[in-house]
């Protein structure tokens, strides 16, 4: 491979490689074309040809699946509750959801049945919240 090019792909890989961590999804893309809707990604300014960048991505896509030094080998799972992808296969929660449902179990357990109650008025508030958006 011609080192200018491989050069390239060799920068956008390393970019790539940032950007997985905090849009996971990235390890779910069959195409390069849907790195151009992943916030923060840009490659202007060394202008890769698409070619290049989807050896970049399956590059990256390979770096990740070796993992570096004391990483396990993870493929994103949705999330259980919403859909999102995370890299949690053993709760199959995202961090925000997984937060969301930790907090509450102890918030209900701490609580008592005042806890109980302000949670089924909320509840109700959202169920009625849904069945009028549904109706319209």
């Amino acid at each position: 491979m011609n080192p200018a090019y491989s050069g390239i792909v060799e920068k956008l890989t390393e970019r790539i490689l940032k950007l997985i961590p905090s849009h996971p999804e990235i390890l779910t893309l069959r195409s390069a074309w849907g790195l151009f809707e992943v916030p923060g990604f840009d490659c202007k300014d060394l202008d890769p040809s698409m070619a290049q960048a989807e050896f970049a991505l399956t590059e990256a896509k390979r770096r990740r699946r070796l993992g570096a030094p004391g990483e396990f080998e993870m493929a994103p799972v949705p999330c259980e509750t919403c859909g999102a992808p995370t890299l949690m296969d053993g709760t199959k929660r995202c961090d925000g959801c997984w937060e969301v449902e930790r907090r509450l179990k102890a918030y209900l357990i701490r609580g008592g049945e005042r806890a109980r109650e302000f949670i089924g008025t909320c509840w109700t508030k959202v169920g009625s919240a849904k069945t009028k958006k549904a109706r319209t």
